[in-house]
């Protein structure tokens, strides 16, 4: 068991004097911590993040436990949306006996649980059959992780630890660690981020928006690349990232999971608490992989977002022309399909942006891009109404950078579809949504009349 440092910046405990560091003693509620539990044989076997959030009355009652991914348990749910799995009644009422039985509780003793029962059910004669059955689909689903275990190139990459291994050189540029270092404990969240960016490692791409850093060594970007190469030639089934990527690999589906964890908290976490405090404050969950674009494969990736809280993602192999990430406005804003900026890819270097954030990567020209992205999730943020999505009326018809046939309900007003895609999206679109349009709007296929829609007719 492995239990990970709090950020300080997660948490609510307020400085004795605005502007200087925490003391880092909680006294606000609820607070929480992420750990890690190693399984080492059975069905589960593998690194699991679990998160915890301590109530105003703990120890004397249970954490809420969320597991950090999708886990077939019948003692969680799976919230398909967040990537992530919560503890049902079963497992609430477990942790409640235990706190009862001990007159309290300990974090260990509520992590001693939770690796029990990864590893057998809580209950024999109530709860075995289930478990044998969740089990067994779970054991299913990571089956390309198992099968590729044997067949690593590096494997300090598979573990939390791994990351910031002693015997490894340090991934992450040192200018990063030494400005992320530099706000470590700052609670008041707008200082850090003048700090943060007074700095000179951490750019505006767009104020308040979009933010680019350079992230990784050379190195470890050659090293990730390689494994992912060395994944493809094993020739074991790769899902599609994504429905818009059709080249590239989800990086969790391999084994990478815990690694992709690491860099959530040595690196976006602390950022996201600065630069996106609303959506970024709790991350806890992600999606990750890579995307590729080459001539006779994914040549651009169609205006979009992104189906995250915050998307982070870095260059780690290239040797190409082309290929802009163009971005757009803000989802539901006035100026949502209107263009803002364009962004050259470097090796290391990431770029940072809400996931409500409109953007696209344009045709590459020649040669080979490849892109780690890593779209992290906030459970808390999910469940609040600051999460709701709000659609303004347009103020004016769509720049034609940010047009996107995927989504466009106007789009062949403005475009011709690129080649093989008219047949799959014409008259398919969304974008505005009705009521949102911009003055003079004409949708490429007439709306159908209310009462149509309704079935009415």
């Amino acid at each position: 068991l492995r239990l990970a440092p709090a950020e300080v910046l997660n948490c609510s405990a307020p400085p004795k004097e605005k502007g200087k560091q925490a003391s880092g003693v909680v006294d606000e509620w609820p607070w929480r911590s992420k750990a890690d539990i190693t399984i080492f044989s059975g069905p589960y076997k593998k690194e699991h993040r679990v998160i915890l959030q301590f109530p105003s009355t703990w120890p004397h009652r249970p954490p809420v436990v969320r597991f950090g991914s999708k886990i077939s348990s019948p003692y969680l749910w799976q919230d398909e949306d967040d990537h992530i799995s919560v503890a049902n009644r079963l497992l609430e009422v477990e942790l409640a006996r235990e706190a009862q039985k001990h007159e309290g509780t300990s974090v260990l003793k509520v992590l001693n649980v939770l690796h029990s029962m990864l590893r057998k059910p809580i209950s024999e004669k109530t709860e075995s059959h289930q478990w044998s059955q969740l089990a067994s689909s779970f054991k299913k689903d990571i089956q390309v992780v198992r099968k590729y275990r044997k067949k690593r190139k590096h494997g300090f990459l598979f573990t939390v630890r791994g990351f910031t291994a002693k015997d490894q050189p340090h991934p992450v540029e040192p200018a990063l660690r030494a400005a992320l270092a530099n706000i470590t404990g700052w609670v008041d969240r707008e200082a850090a981020r003048t700090r943060l960016l007074a700095s000179g490692v951490v750019h505006e791409i767009l104020p308040g928006m979009v933010y680019s850093f350079a992230v990784f060594t050379k190195q470890f970007c050659e090293i990730l690349m390689e494994e992912v190469q060395n994944f493809h030639a094993t020739g074991l089934p790769a899902r599609r990232p994504n429905s818009m990527n059709n080249y590239g690999v989800i990086l969790n589906e391999i084994g990478l999971e815990p690694l992709m964890f690491a860099i959530q908290d040595e690196v976006i976490q602390p950022l996201s608490a600065v630069l996106f405090p609303k959506e970024g404050s709790e991350l806890e969950s992600h999606h990750a992989f890579t995307v590729r674009y080459k001539g006779g494969e994914d040549t651009h990736l169609d205006v979009h977002t992104d189906d995250s809280d915050v998307t982070f993602n870095v260059n780690i192999f290239g040797d190409y022309e082309g290929c802009p990430l163009v971005f757009c406005g803000i989802v539901g804003a006035p100026d949502h399909r209107h263009f803002h900026t364009a962004y050259t890819h470097r090796l290391g270097v990431a770029v940072m942006h809400s996931g409500r954030h409109r953007h696209g990567a344009e045709d590459i020209t020649r040669g080979e891009r490849v892109n780690l992205i890593i779209w992290s999730y906030s459970y808390n943020f999910r469940q609040s109404a600051a999460s709701r999505k709000k659609h303004k009326r347009e103020k004016g018809p769509p720049d034609l950078r940010c047009l996107s046939y995927t989504h466009d309900r106007d789009f062949g007003r403005f475009k011709e579809y690129p080649i093989g895609k008219r047949k799959k999206f014409f008259g398919q679109g969304w974008c505005p949504k009705r009521g949102s349009e911009y003055d003079g709007f004409i949708p490429e296929v007439p709306d159908k009349p209310k009462a149509w829609a309704r079935g009415d007719l």
